[in-house]
């Protein structure tokens, strides 16, 4: 399972798609302090499934991008999975 996490906007999007690129979950909620990525990533998947992790490196809010690279980069080494980096526009044509 690949976990993409997009923190870099007024929403803040989660997403956990299948090897085959499908998508197995998602969400999407306004961003800022009451949004727990933690909490929601625990929410949609087991984190023990995740295999990979992409995340937005912007354009975008420094703050939210900072929130989101902080949290897989934390995930990735913690858990000694691949990291990619995306364009946050790349993300929202696709």
């Amino acid at each position: 399972m690949v976990l993409v996490i997009d923190t870099s906007s007024v929403y803040s999007a989660l997403a956990v798609l299948s090897a085959d690129g499908g998508v197995v979950a998602e969400l999407v909620e306004p961003s800022g302090r009451g949004f727990d990525l933690a909490g929601r990533v625990a929410e949609l998947t087991d984190i023990r499934a995740i295999e990979s992790i992409v995340v937005a490196t912007g354009p975008g809010s420094f703050t939210g991008l900072r929130v989101g690279a902080a949290y897989a980069l934390g995930l990735s080494v913690a858990r000694r999975l691949r990291l990619m980096g995306i364009s946050s526009l790349t993300l929202a044509a696709g």
